[in-house]
């Protein structure tokens, strides 16, 4: 177990690095070409680093790449470069831990449909929340944020400014609902959709169809978002959306 001083010292020194590095990025915005390779080189230095290390010490490693659902790796122009990060990725159990499909059995999800951009947001949203008050998260966690904020109206009125009403509601599902999910898996999804359609009211309030990242969903669902009349309205496009994104959380779920 390391103690604190050791943990506060490993702070330090993380929050130099990341701080000199944002410095190299400005200089490198502003056409300095010796900081744009710098920008290269030291990323580089680190992922040979992190390759052997996570070789080394996969005790250390690999619970850290079974909880992410990307780890940095260096491109390489030769095909068999990209067939060693694919190999590698598997070694590390790449994303694993994160309660999405991740694996090559079955019939691949595709990223490019809205509904499971939604589904997956909201899935790693769920498990951040279920792991821990938001004030105990990583960096990656509270990048999620980045799609949580207040929203009223047309898309100029969204805002980042996270509402702490709205935060301390996402911690309470988290805490208490979220935490007496099963793990998520096909055979559990039918527990999780009542959970995650509150989550989703929580996450994007009840206007959501007017929402800015919705808007891909949104036009998913228009052509065929209609009551038994065949009229259309807020609330049958907003159902329509909401149905849409649930099915895609079974969709995106691990195979039992």
């Amino acid at each position: 177990m390391l103690g604190r001083g050791c943990i506060g010292q490993v702070e330090k020194i993380a929050k130099s690095i990341k701080d000199k590095m944002g410095h190299l990025m400005t200089l490198a915005a502003e056409g300095d070409d010796l900081a744009a390779h710098e920008m290269f080189s030291i990323p580089a230095l680190g992922i040979g680093w992190l390759d052997y290390l996570a070789r080394k010490r996969p005790d250390l490693f690999l619970p850290i790449a079974a909880g992410k659902t990307s780890w940095p790796m260096m491109w390489g122009a030769h095909r068999e470069i990209v067939q060693h990060n694919k190999a590698f990725a598997e070694y590390l159990t790449l994303g694993s831990d994160v309660g999405i499909n991740f694996s090559q059995v079955g019939k691949p999800f595709s990223l490019k449909v809205a509904a499971n951009q939604v589904a997956m947001h909201l899935l790693r949203l769920a498990q951040a929340l279920r792991r821990a008050p938001i004030e105990d998260w990583d960096v990656y966690e509270w990048g999620l944020l980045g799609r949580v904020g207040r929203f009223s109206g047309p898309p100029s009125n969204y805002s980042v400014a996270h509402d702490p009403k709205q935060l301390r509601d996402l911690e309470g599902w988290g805490q208490h609902k979220g935490k007496r999910l099963p793990p998520l898996s096909r055979a559990t999804v039918s527990e999780w959709k009542p959970a995650m359609r509150e989550l989703f009211w929580l996450v994007y309030g009840e206007n959501f169809e007017e929402h800015p990242h919705l808007q891909k969903l949104k036009r998913a669902v228009m052509g065929h978002a209609k009551d038994y009349c065949g009229k259309q309205s807020p609330g049958v496009v907003r159902e329509a959306m909401l149905r849409k994104a649930l099915q895609a959380v079974h969709s995106i779920a691990p195979l039992d």
